[in-house]
């Protein structure tokens, strides 16, 4: 870029150097060289970095391996070496490597991008702001890594796909409640510590360098070659090499997903009036809850555990002697995620069929082409936020309402606006045990004292008892009450939270009851005793749709009664059951806490499929 048009054989020969060294890196962090032309081209992709390494040495007028450059040659062995070959190491169990492509070729970008930009700021600008504007972007480059590594401390692996929609299905404040009880606040404190000296090495590194190693700074670079060399690397690295990285990568692939989850409301008045349905029972008025708790763990329950010190369900181990309560001893979540436990439950898909979600009726369509009213309640604030698939079956009820109380016993008036004289189905989406625990009941309905994660869920356990109790008595005494179904989407361990990287069997162990009334069972005696018939039968709660169709007395050409326990045609036992899209045999549980490795990428297959 000077007024000569001759080669500098230093920095080409540097430069050529540089290209090598990445080209080695990305053969040690990947498999398959020269079997794949995938592979191929991301091999040769960092010898692209030749060129720009040679404009950079030029412009600058100091050679890219100069000591002053430490700061940056650390982020960038992170970014090409360390993170990749830790992720290869995780991920080498079950697939290439090759989609960790981006790390490598991102890290390569940065290196040079963060050289430009400490120039521009010490040599030419050399102003405070300058200083304050190279440490942040700085920081800003660690981001990735650091998440990744405070992930993997937590779970014992790096982030999935299925973390990743985890993640795309929270709100803000469950965001920052996670982060608060998983992270722990002197971890955010340490990592406050760390960003803020991060942004000080820069300058620190800058006057040590020139002090220390007696080193000739070059005169102003010319301003013109310099900052179109910036605009341009910093331009390709993050509007095409950040979009590689593997979480950013992951990020599109499931908004891509997001996208076609859309397709569940395709031709839906068509579908809508294709269902038939076969009447068991007929009533003219009264009214089914369904109550879905959230992260509630059978484990932790003093009404299925006697062992554990919290006396946390007094209403519901009390109700076990009513003969008229069923107490499901092993029901178990398909997924330990919400968005996958809920769309599977509450439409015919399940890990038995092979209907796709996005080809399925909800159990919201039976009852409305049944002719009841339905209500869809909720205190999910994620479901006004990204939980697409859980929007869409909601907004087909009648009536959609979001509580605006933090608390679940905002719940309860809503309804009061429910008519007893209808046939009605009333669906109530709890937020339950949903870390952060203590922000899920009102500090008056603190009953254990103890301030610890577990005093906090037993706390929060405890709360849901007094709230489907609430709920029950309301609809006995105002809403011509038939029957009352609850069942949490998933469990929790409450040191780790719920998610596919959490690999324990207390995940995956929900809590399930129904509450059955006399002129229920007057109406539909068999199903009365289907279900205590059922009461210790096995159960994967992806086959609600199918049980709660049963219970409403409205079978349909959707409708498998194999996977219903109200009627006498269910057949599963512990052997035949499965978690995870068919990955994890429910046999597998025979007492231990942790359940085997789980591919994330054969998660969720038959969920879009046609």
């Amino acid at each position: 870029m000077d007024n000569s048009i001759s080669i500098n054989k230093k920095a080409l020969t540097q430069s050529i150097i540089f290209g090598i060294i990445a080209l080695a890196i990305y053969c040690v962090t990947s498999k398959g060289l020269f079997t794949d032309m995938h592979v191929i081209r991301n091999a040769f992709a960092q010898l692209s970095f030749i060129p720009f390494a040679y404009f950079v040495h030029i412009v600058t007028r100091q050679s890219i391996f100069s000591r002053r450059w430490l700061p940056e040659y650390i982020i960038w062995l992170i970014w090409t070496l360390i993170l990749p070959i830790a992720m290869y190491m995780e991920f080498t169990i079950a697939r290439d490597f090759i989609r960790f492509k981006g790390e490598t070729l991102f890290g390569n970008a940065i290196l040079l991008g963060l050289i430009l930009m400490r120039v521009i700021a010490f040599d030419w600008i050399k102003s405070k702001l300058a200083y304050a504007f190279y440490g942040l972007i700085y920081i800003a480059v660690w981001l990735v890594p650091i998440i990744q590594l405070i992930y993997h401390s937590i779970y014992g692996e790096f982030i999935t796909p299925l973390a990743i929609i985890a993640i795309q299905q929270t709100d803000p404040r469950e965001a920052m409640e996670w982060i608060v009880t998983y992270v722990k606040l002197p971890t955010i404190t340490a990592l406050g510590i760390f960003a803020l000296l991060l942004g000080l090495a820069g300058p620190a590194y800058e006057t040590y360098y020139r002090k220390r190693a007696n080193s000739f700074i070059p005169a102003i670079p010319p301003k013109k070659s310099i900052v179109v060399l910036t605009i341009i690397i910093w331009g390709v690295t993050i509007t095409k090499l950040f979009p590689m990285v593997g979480v950013i990568d992951q990020w599109k692939e499931q908004k891509y997903i997001q996208m076609q989850e859309v397709k569940f409301n395709d031709n839906y008045a068509e579908r809508y009036e294709s269902i038939d349905i076969h009447p068991t029972f007929s009533i003219s008025k009264g009214t089914f809850v369904v109550i879905i708790g959230e992260s509630a763990s059978r484990d932790y329950m003093k009404v299925y555990n006697s062992h554990i010190k919290y006396n946390n369900t007094p209403w519901l181990s009390q109700m076990v002697a009513d003969k008229n309560m069923v107490l499901f001893d092993n029901a178990y979540a398909c997924y330990n995620l919400t968005k996958y436990a809920l769309c599977t439950g509450l439409t015919e898909t399940s890990q038995y069929n092979n209907t796709s979600f996005v080809n399925s009726m909800s159990i919201v369509d039976i009852a409305k082409k049944g002719g009841y009213k339905t209500y869809w309640f909720s205190n999910q604030l994620g479901e006004q936020f990204s939980e697409v698939p859980i929007q869409m079956i909601a907004n087909r009820a009648d009536v959609v309402r979001i509580s605006v109380n933090e608390f679940d016993e905002g719940l309860l008036p809503l309804l009061s606006g429910v008519n007893p004289e209808d046939k009605n189905l009333i669906i109530i989406h709890l937020a339950g045990s949903h870390a952060r625990y203590e922000c899920r009941f009102p500090a008056s309905e603190r009953v254990f004292s103890e301030k610890t994660d577990e005093a906090n869920y037993a706390n929060t356990i405890h709360y849901t008892d007094k709230i489907t109790r609430e709920i029950t008595e309301y609809a006995k005494n105002n809403l011509n009450l038939q029957a009352v179904l609850y069942y949490s989407d998933h469990g929790e361990d409450y040191s780790l939270g719920h998610g596919t990287a959490t690999k324990k069997w207390s995940t995956l162990h929900i809590p399930m009851w129904i509450y059955i009334t006399e002129n229920y069972r007057q109406v539909s005696t068999t199903v009365a005793e289907n279900l205590f018939q059922h009461k210790k039968s096995y159960f994967t709660n992806d086959m609600m749709f199918n049980t709660l169709s049963g219970l409403l007395g409205l079978p349909s050409n959707h409708y498998d009664p194999r996977e219903d326990l109200t009627s006498d045609k269910y057949c599963f036992m512990k052997n035949s059951l499965f978690a995870f899209n068919r990955q994890l045999p429910i046999s597998d549980d025979v007492g231990g806490d942790d359940f085997e490795y789980i591919d994330p990428s054969k998660l969720t297959i038959n969920f879009i499929s046609q």
